[in-house]
């Protein structure tokens, strides 16, 4: 068997296999029973979009100077959040996601905004701070020294301005930009926040709780290495990449274990909002409830691009939506259904084959789930219709044609408040999953001995072989 994975900043991962696929998993991904979410919430949609503003990559050939790619967001005020990435930063109304005032920069990485001041990341290791007490007339008031690392994530809040910098650990700065201290890392400083009496910090593996004498409180392992870390009075939560979201709370200076989740996509950004938590999870936002004994996913709602950072206060929340600017309103009172399933599968042409459609609910209350149509020639295995309980998955088996074919579907109906129709495209396998992939060469591939070989793919045959490709930017 050849597997071959290709992964890359900025696009989705893929994997191609030639296996059929494993049975469902009944696992729980959001920590409550269907008869928790519904004693707590009314059935409806809980999450809506109010706005958008940016442009689609085809439109910046017309509109060059307005290119941006969105990356990391905060919280101004109740009406206005701040977005940060390709073109420097924004703020941005949170009703309707209208851009109202520019800071211009080349590129910021990370923001983190308190007390009316806006601390920004720049690749070059440099970090810049702007007044933001009039939003739409930034303006920047000075720059804190290059680190010897690329700051990966900043704070600011109480009189400190902190900026993670992996190995270098995390600098700490007041509102002037003179040197307090630095905290040592034991690996590498990879997120950081700071709230009221409380600092937070990911090093590495390990979520780590600090005062703000900058003494070592508390610490505790994560599942994975941090993305991004919010922390709101006794609350933390810690988005994972693919290993999905942890939440702790803080009890008489201890880290103790909440709740954990894991939302289809890859969770870059989470954002705490009194008893709820947004996560921003690639191609879509992922609301959980905190309010109850662990966390429980309530609702998702589907993006325009990819949801690299999220931002939310009272209900509100913006969305570094990466081509987009997007509004989201939060109706506290409803959960819904979530299905989450694949647009399209891939079979042999002129082979029988069955693959499974998996079927996962997200939402907050159970998923009533239906193939109402399939194209001549494919079957279902059993009934067509599901019930799948609150963070569960199900499915069907499907059976394409032994005779040639070229295109087919499944269409289906649910519950979802989203999503209350949909189609699941059959497509050829002759160059996607499920196929022998075309050879081919690369000519400067580095080997473990430092060497550079051309290297073709026939030469890793029965072997995995994943590549990975990436900007430079």
């Amino acid at each position: 068997m050849l597997l071959l994975g290709i992964l890359g900043c900025g696009s989705i991962d893929l994997t191609f296999q030639l296996e059929a696929p494993l049975p469902p998993s009944t696992q729980s991904a959001g920590g409550a029973s269907s008869g928790e979410t519904e004693s707590i919430f009314v059935e409806g949609d809980a999450l809506t979009l109010t706005g958008v503003n940016g442009f689609a990559p085809s439109e910046f050939v017309e509109q060059p100077t307005e290119m941006v790619e969105w990356i990391d967001a905060a919280i101004l005020s109740e009406d206005v959040g701040v977005l940060a990435g390709q073109g420097g930063f924004a703020t941005v109304s949170l009703s309707n996601g209208e851009i109202l005032g520019r800071g211009i920069q080349f590129r910021y990485y990370h923001v983190a905004v308190g007390d009316g001041l806006g601390v920004f990341s720049q690749k070059g290791g440099s970090t810049d701070v702007w007044d933001l007490s009039n939003p739409s007339n930034p303006a920047q008031t000075f720059s804190l020294p290059n680190t010897a690392h690329v700051p990966v994530d900043v704070a600011i809040g109480g009189g400190n301005i902190l900026i993670a910098s992996r190995e270098d650990g995390t600098m700490v700065y007041d509102y002037t930009g003179t040197y307090r201290q630095t905290i040592p890392a034991e690996t590498e400083s990879v997120a950081v926040d700071i709230a009221d009496d409380w600092i937070v910090i990911c090093d590495g593996a390990v979520l780590q709780l600090y005062d703000t004498q900058y003494v070592l409180r508390s610490e505790i392992a994560l599942a994975g290495v941090a993305k991004n870390v919010d922390i709101d009075q006794n609350r933390v939560a810690v988005a994972l990449g693919g290993a999905g979201v942890q939440t702790f709370q803080i009890e008489e200076g201890e880290l103790l274990s909440h709740g954990q989740a894991q939302p289809s996509g890859t969770v870059f950004s989470v954002s705490l909002d009194e008893d709820w938590l947004w996560m921003g999870a690639w191609s879509s936002v992922a609301l959980g409830y905190l309010g109850g004994d662990s966390l429980m996913l309530v609702s998702r709602e589907k993006t325009l691009d990819s949801a690299m950072g999220v931002a939310a206060i009272n209900g509100k929340a913006i969305v570094a939506d990466w081509f987009f600017s997007v509004s989201m309103l939060h109706h506290r009172e409803y959960s819904g259904a979530a299905a989450v399933l694949p647009v399209s599968m891939s079979f042999p042409e002129s082979d029988a084959t069955s693959q499974f459609l998996r079927v996962s609910n997200e939402g907050g209350m159970p998923l009533s789930f239906e193939i109402t149509s399939i194209s001549d020639g494919f079957t279902v295995e059993g009934e067509t219709v599901l019930s799948v309980p609150v963070g569960e998955q199900s499915g069907f088996w499907v059976t394409s044609p032994s005779q040639s074919w070229s295109t087919g579907y499944a269409e289906w109906k649910s519950n979802d408040p989203d999503a209350p129709t949909g189609r699941v495209q059959f497509v050829s396998a002759s160059a996607g999953v499920g196929s022998l992939h075309p050879d081919f060469s690369l000519p400067t591939i580095q080997w473990p001995d430092g060497s550079l070989q051309t290297s073709r793919l026939s030469d890793f045959e029965d072997k995995v072989v994943f590549l990975a490709f990436w900007a430079g930017y």
